[in-house]
C-alpha cells in the first residue's frame, strides 16, 4: 500500500504558534489553530479583551515579530477580515481576524442581555435542570 509520506510542515508551524500566541495576547486576542496544518496554518485571532487592537496592528506586530511578509487585509463574511502571511519556501500563514465590537453595539448588547440578579438567573438555570 502506497501512503503518502508524512509532512514536516505540522511541526514547522507549532514552533512559530507560541511566537503568535504571545504577540495576540499582547494585542488582546485569542489564537485558534483552524485546519490541520499540513499544507498552510491557518489561524483565526478573536479578539479577547475590552482594549484590543485594531486588525491592522495585529497583522503589522506578527509580521514584525516573526520577520514575515503579508498581503493587504481582505474582507470576508460577518465583517471578518483575513491576511496571508508568507513565511518563506512552501510556508504560509492564513490568519481571520474576528470584528472588535464597537462600544456602542456592547453597551446596547449588555443591555438587552443584563442579568441583574445573578443568583436568580442561577436558580432559573438549576429549575431548567430539573
Amino acid at each position: 500500500m502506497n501512503k503518502p509520506l508524512p509532512t514536516l510542515m505540522p511541526a514547522l508551524y507549532s514552533h512559530r504558534l507560541a511566537d503568535i500566541q504571545v504577540v495576540a495576547k499582547e494585542h488582546g486576542y485569542a489564537i485558534a489553530v483552524h485546519g490541520s496544518m499540513q499544507r498552510d496554518l491557518d489561524l483565526v485571532a478573536i479578539p479577547w479583551t475590552e482594549t484590543a487592537s485594531p486588525d491592522g496592528v495585529l497583522v503589522t506586530a506578527l509580521a514584525e515579530r516573526l520577520e514575515i511578509n503579508f498581503d493587504s487585509l481582505e474582507e470576508k463574511p460577518h465583517s471578518r477580515k483575513a491576511v496571508t502571511f508568507l513565511m518563506g519556501g512552501a510556508c504560509f500563514m492564513d490568519l481571520s481576524i474576528m470584528p472588535r465590537m464597537p462600544e456602542q453595539t456592547k453597551a446596547e448588547y449588555d443591555a438587552e442581555y443584563e442579568i441583574e440578579d445573578v443568583e436568580e438567573a442561577a436558580e432559573g438555570l438549576a429549575a431548567v435542570a430539573d
